[in-house]
């Protein structure tokens, strides 16, 4: 666990240095969307994919969502993107359902026509559902890195990996607290409106 969470931390530092260099060489936004200039290139996608919870024992599962992604409204970096991406996915394995509502932010950094990459942590909420249990919910905070391809007109294409780390908490009265830590790998096809 200690090393997941020094790779968490490092991956913050990496992403740090990379908008503090982009910012002193491109220059910053601030409010961009008071800019006449400013478009929210807004995309809506459905996702789905894996999530393998980190607990011993416990069984990964397919996810299934939905996402809203658009140009950050507050900072924008130079030429490069900040994008938010709110979604919702569900997960659910034997009796047990997890709703995961999250907004991320992605710093995007263009490698070819029409795909960029980016990377950027984010917050969540983490709902549960299982039968007997006290359905405690869950606070998150995680780390992810997303592909975006939008080379096919109004068609988005994308993939991201994600690690989140929660609170712990019990899901049974008297029982032992114990987290909702996950790897996540989705998938993505969206609108750009």
């Amino acid at each position: 666990m200690k090393k997941i969470n020094k790779a968490v931390l490092s991956g913050l530092v990496v992403m740090g240095l990379t908008v503090s260099t982009s910012t002193y060489a491109a220059g910053v936004s601030i409010l961009p969307v008071t800019q006449e200039d400013y478009k929210p290139e807004a995309v809506i996608s459905v996702m789905g994919g894996m999530m393998d919870p980190t607990q011993e024992g416990a069984d990964s599962s397919t996810i299934l969502g939905a996402e809203l992604s658009f140009r950050c409204i507050l900072l924008q970096v130079g030429d490069n993107q900040l994008r938010q991406q709110l979604s919702f996915t569900t997960w659910e394995k034997d009796s047990l359902t997890l709703q995961n509502i999250e907004l991320n932010a992605h710093y995007q950094v263009a490698v070819a026509n029409d795909l960029k990459v980016g990377v950027g942590p984010g917050f969540g909420v983490v709902m549960t559902d299982l039968s007997g249990s006290d359905n405690p919910t869950f606070f998150g905070a995680q780390l992810g890195a997303s592909l975006h391809y939008t080379g096919m007109g109004p068609v988005f294409l994308g993939a991201e990996a994600r690690y989140q780390v929660t609170n712990k908490d019990k899901m049974i009265s008297g029982g032992t607290e114990d987290n909702l830590n996950n790897w996540r790998a989705a998938v993505k096809v969206g609108y750009i409106f």
